[in-house]
């Protein structure tokens, strides 16, 4: 367990609803929570000019990742600008989201996108590879924005992701030459695993995750190949693979409870188990292109987002796990490259809305009510005799009540007259945001 209070297998625990309760539950709570999502804003969401061609466009969301404790979330666009902001948490919506740090442009170098973001979820830091040989390690003090530490992986690489395990113990490096480096972020990323692949193979990386157990690395490739691996002392050593049935497979995702591992392709969401690699369940089949999968992190709620080849649109679909029934379905308008984000310790989810914003989702609010036992119930009746009893008291006795109210005004009376003098006036000055777009 880390010291933020999250682990690998923790679960959402209800007690008095039966599965088709919850999942009548949770699709009505989803039809709710997603009309009143909060539009996180930071200072880039406006047209930029696209460094891989003569176009403009919108200044799309490339790469996201939160904290295990969802503290804080971090993403990057195609400008090359690099946000992090600790997002509004309290249940009640009182909090507003406050920017932390925002680099403008070329984090990586000039012209270099940020292609990945992983936090530590042992530490208020977070790693960041941008089609470059460095990797940029940050760290979040006191919500202060720093660099802690810079490597290179090889001066000629290219890397493109990067993703912490579950302990936060090791990091893994990608680069587009299917090099694989684990760094031990414990002794301060000095020691280093390498792994060169078959000179004769040509097949590229295009996703990796870790086992919740940290001792296993899962690797996806263009070719439809999955290759599981075991992170040893002098290595890593090759287990077993899988073809996925000749289609290019675009993320993997590690179920959080260790029941399987999820793997997206063009138009398809399949489900595995470990470490044998075998179909579990039906897979999920959809109409347009995952661009993204993600898993609640209570195991219950898997997201699909997908693009039509001929549309601006993308749709956003979340499915119950168990029998992969469809919860909500709906359309994120104006969204150029859509991407999907769980928490890891609570039911909230970011995801790209309308004109790229960064939109959240807090699905806690609403909650179930537990049942009530037998003592609780007994208890609340004597809790609420207690009260009845007190306003009685006070209802009989008015002079008793009468001086209780002016001994509490007494003190604002003196902050008053001591500052009836001064004038205070809100400064005018500061950014000014539009209102939030209520549209996805």
């Amino acid at each position: 367990m880390s010291r933020f209070g999250y682990t690998a297998s923790k679960a959402f625990e209800i007690t008095c609803l039966n599965e088709s309760g919850l999942k009548s539950h949770y699709s009505s709570l989803l039809e709710s929570c997603c009309k009143d999502k909060r539009v996180l804003k930071d200072y880039h969401a406006t047209a930029v000019k696209d460094s891989r061609s003569v176009r403009t466009s919108l200044n799309e969301i490339i790469a996201l990742d939160s904290h295990s404790a969802s503290k804080y979330v971090s993403w990057s666009r195609i400008d090359g600008s690099l946000t992090v902001m600790r997002p509004p948490l309290t249940s009640d919506r009182s909090q507003d989201h406050v920017l932390i740090g925002s680099i403008k442009k070329d984090v990586h170098g000039e012209g270099k996108i940020v292609y990945s973001i992983s936090w530590n979820p042992n530490e208020l830091q977070f790693a960041s590879v941008g089609n470059t040989p460095t990797v940029k390690i940050w760290n979040v003090v006191d919500d202060k924005l720093s660099v802690l530490k810079e490597f290179k992986t090889n001066f000629k690489a290219k890397n493109f992701i990067t993703e912490y395990d579950p302990s936060g113990k090791y990091l893994v490096v990608a680069t587009k030459t299917n090099e694989i480096y684990i760094y031990n972020a414990e002794s301060g990323y000095e020691s280093c695993i390498s792994f060169s692949p078959d000179e004769k193979s040509d097949d590229a990386i295009h996703s990796l995750c870790w086992s919740n157990d940290s001792k296993q690395i899962i690797v996806a490739y263009k070719s439809g190949f999955i290759k599981l691996f075991s992170l040893q002392d002098d290595g890593l050593k090759f287990l077993c693979e899988r073809r996925n049935d000749m289609k290019t497979i675009t993320s993997l995702i590690m179920d959080p409870l260790g029941r399987a591992l999820l793997v997206g392709t063009h138009n398809e969401c399949s489900i595995y188990s470990l470490p044998d690699l075998v179909p579990l369940k039906k897979s999920i089949k959809t109409d347009n292109r995952i661009t993204g999968i993600d898993i609640s992190f209570d195991g219950s709620i898997i997201s699909i987002l997908s693009k039509a080849l001929d549309s601006h649109d993308s749709f956003l679909s979340l499915y119950w796990y168990n029998d992969l029934s469809i919860l909500y379905n709906t359309v994120v308008k104006n969204s150029s490259r859509s991407t999907i984000k769980w928490s890891k310790s609570c039911l909230i989810f970011y995801t790209t809305g309308a004109l790229d914003k960064m939109t959240m989702v807090d699905l806690r609010s609403g909650r179930p009510k537990t049942m009530v036992s037998t003592d609780d119930r007994k208890r609340n009746d004597f809790v609420k005799k207690s009260t009845d009893r007190s306003s009685r008291t006070q209802r009989d006795t008015p002079q008793r009540g009468k001086r209780d109210k002016e001994l509490r005004k007494q003190p604002y009376k003196r902050d008053a007259d001591k500052f009836s003098e001064k004038s205070f006036g809100r400064s005018n000055t500061g950014s000014s945001f539009r209102k939030p777009n209520d549209r996805w």
